[in-house]
């Protein structure tokens, strides 16, 4: 979508954003007046004018004033909806700076946080194919059984049950966690089989049943699987909507039960940002979906909401925020 010149995104920009706030329509008298505005109404009116022909503003059927069309969203959405909402960014700053909790319970708090401020029903789609390996630790419950305690990057914690034997003494698991808390940490869980089949020379030589140990690592203890898992945060604004009809709030509940919302829109992204798509083709329900980097614990990020309702630029400041922390939080882990 091309740009259009300074002046007219100024009062553009105005326009919506009041139409966000009162739902209402407005004329360049009330322009002037609500925004300080020192043109005359007249020279408002005839900017008012010139974006009605180009399709970003349409005559309210109630009164003289105007309101937002579809494109006119769109526009505003796209390139005017940088400015931080600072309600939203603070409390996401000072979530981010007094983390106390795992990195995953953190992204759940700014996630739901996010859904809530920007009035939107939110979908997060996270993976674990990137996490890595931060802890392996034995810890004896009794004398034939032990539980190793694996932490892996995103804060998750995982107790597995181990049974001593004949084939798998005690000392022999010690002598192996100990080699592993060297040589595995910070590894990929999906590499981690690779790396042990490397470390089975350099175990054999420290223990007897080195074949049984290894298989019971790889078959018990490492057995990660790759999942990717969708949460939904603040659905009943969907269903709450006034202004989605029945029939509209059925098709977008199968969506965000069903379906990835980044796939299912179309391939053109921002002008600003390739991994950022904004959908606005409907007065009822409007789409804003992000791609995360692949090395992120989030792959994904969806809002749908009113078209009229949303807050874009608690969406843009959220979406920002919550990128900046994975990103940080990932490049530490890294190093």
């Amino acid at each position: 979508m091309p740009r259009l010149d300074s002046k007219k995104e100024k009062y553009l920009k105005q326009i919506v954003e009041n139409f966000i706030k009162t739902g209402e329509s407005i004329g360049s008298l009330n322009l002037k007046e609500n925004y300080g505005i020192k043109k005359s109404p007249s020279y408002l009116r005839a900017i008012m004018n010139q974006l009605e022909k180009e399709g970003f503003l349409e005559k309210s059927h109630s009164s003289s004033g105007r309101i937002p069309t579809l494109q006119g969203f769109q526009y505003y959405a796209e390139f005017l909806s940088f400015d931080e909402n600072e309600h939203l960014a603070n409390k996401l700053k000072d979530l981010f700076a007094r983390r106390r909790v795992s990195i995953e319970k953190t992204i759940f708090e700014a996630v739901k946080l996010i859904s809530e401020s920007v009035g939107t029903t939110l979908i997060a789609t996270t993976s674990n194919e990137n996490e890595r390996l931060m802890s392996i630790n034995l810890t004896q419950i009794s004398q034939n059984e032990g539980i190793i305690v694996v932490v892996s990057s995103s804060g998750s914690v995982e107790d597995k049950k181990i049974t001593f034997s004949d084939q798998i003494p005690q000392h022999d698991v010690k002598i192996a966690i100990r080699l592993f808390q060297e040589r595995l940490i910070n590894t990929p869980f999906v590499e981690i089989s690779t790396k042990l089949l490397i470390l089975k020379q350099e175990l054999e030589k420290q223990i007897k049943h080195s074949d049984e140990l290894l298989h019971h690592f790889v078959e018990k203890i490492f057995n990660f699987q790759i999942q990717n898992k969708s949460n939904i945060y603040n659905k009943n604004s969907l269903i709450l909507d006034k202004e989605i009809s029945r029939a509209k709030l059925i098709d977008l509940l199968s969506i965000i039960e069903k379906k990835s919302i980044w796939e299912m829109l179309d391939d053109r992204t921002t002008n600003e940002d390739e991994t950022l798509k904004i959908s606005i083709k409907s007065p009822e329900a409007s789409f804003i979906s992000k791609k995360f980097e692949k090395s992120l614990t989030i792959k994904e990020i969806s809002m749908i909401g009113s078209t009229k309702k949303i807050n874009y630029s608690a969406a843009r400041t959220g979406i920002k925020l919550l990128e900046d922390f994975l990103s940080n939080k990932n490049k530490i882990r890294k190093d």
